[in-house]
Formats: C-alpha cells, structure tokens, sequence
C-alpha cells in the first residue's frame, strides 16, 4: 500500500497538466477561428463598399448623360465615395472641376473608390479610343 505523504501535490500536478492542454486546445482554435470570423466580416463590409462605388459610377453616368449637375451621393451607412474622372492615362484634379458632369467632353474614363468600415472597393468605366 502507498502511503498518501508520497502522494501529496499529485492532484495539483494533474489539474496544471490538464489546464496546460485545455489552454493549448483553445489558443490552436482561435488561431484558427479568428481569421475566418474576420474574413466573414470583411465580406459584409465588402458589399457595402462596392455598393458605394456603384453608387458613384452610377451617378457621374447620369449626371454626365442629363447635363444635369446633381449633388453627390451621400451614404446613409456611412460609406464614403471617391471620384476619379481620366482622360487618357492622367487623372483630372476632383477638387477643382465639376468631374461627371457634361462640361467633361468627350467622356472620360470614370472610376470610383466606395469604403466602407476600412474595406475600399472601386468600380471603372473605361472609354476605349476606338
């Protein structure tokens, strides 16, 4: 027969052992959990940016189509538009002329960049020479 002074701690040894092994399972999980729950976010962000970049090729074709100077689109989902009109390869300063309005001719190349939650998406409508 054992005698239980030989035996004292062993329990504690035990339950350390079992932690160690439960923490390692957990940390090995959420390496790999983590990643994939982020991307499925990103994808939900991801739609809303490219929505908001539709929106802005949509709008600068209309405006540009109905001579008609519209403002520019404002997300209710906090999305934010970026506007780029080209003519040939060089961007025209937005700040500074009306961009997607007809004043722009011949059509121009128009591109939009639609953010949203740190995820950009851009849509191009590029006008071939031919």
């Amino acid at each position: 027969m054992i005698s239980k002074i030989k035996q004292k701690g062993s329990i504690l040894v035990f339950s350390v052992m079992i932690l160690t092994i439960l923490l390692t399972i957990s940390i090995t999980l959420a390496k790999v959990f983590i990643p994939k729950i982020r991307v499925a976010t990103e994808a939900v962000n991801s739609v809303s940016a490219i929505f908001a970049a539709d929106t802005g090729i949509e709008w600068c074709l209309y405006t540009f189509r109905h001579d008609i100077n519209y403002a520019k689109p404002n997300m209710t989902n906090s999305a934010i538009n970026y506007y780029s009109v080209y003519k040939g390869s060089d961007p025209i300063e937005l700040s500074m002329t009306p961009f997607c309005g007809p004043e722009v001719v011949p059509m121009p190349s128009f591109r939009s960049v639609g953010t949203y939650a740190g995820i950009s998406r851009s849509m191009e409508i590029y006008k071939s020479e031919n």
